[in-house]
C-alpha cells in the first residue's frame, strides 16, 4: 500500500513486483480502500515497532544497518 499511497498506479506496481498479477494488485487495493483506517493503523503501528528496533540495532550494529536501509531503498521501502 506504500507504493499506492505514494500515487504509483497499478500497472507502476506491477512494473516494480512483477511476481504479482494485475488482478491481486487492484485487489489488494479495493480490500485496503474498505479497510483503509484500520490498515492504516496497523502500518503505523508497524512502524513504531520497527523503530523501537531499530534504533537500538543502529547503535549496536552500524554496519548491519547500513546494508539494511540499502535493502529496503532498493525493495522501494519508505524510510523511517
Amino acid at each position: 500500500m506504500y507504493c499506492f499511497n505514494e500515487g504509483k498506479s497499478p500497472e507502476a506496481i506491477h512494473e516494480d513486483f512483477p511476481l504479482l498479477k494485475r488482478a491481486q494488485i487492484y485487489g489488494a487495493i479495493a480490500f485496503y480502500l474498505d479497510h483503509q483506517p484500520e490498515i492504516d493503523e496497523y502500518l503505523a503501528r508497524s512502524e513504531r515497532e520497527f523503530e523501537e528496533v531499530a534504533v537500538p540495532l543502529q547503535q549496536a550494529n552500524p554496519a548491519l544497518w547500513k546494508k539494511l536501509e540499502r535493502a529496503r531503498a532498493k525493495m522501494g521501502e519508505p524510510r523511517t
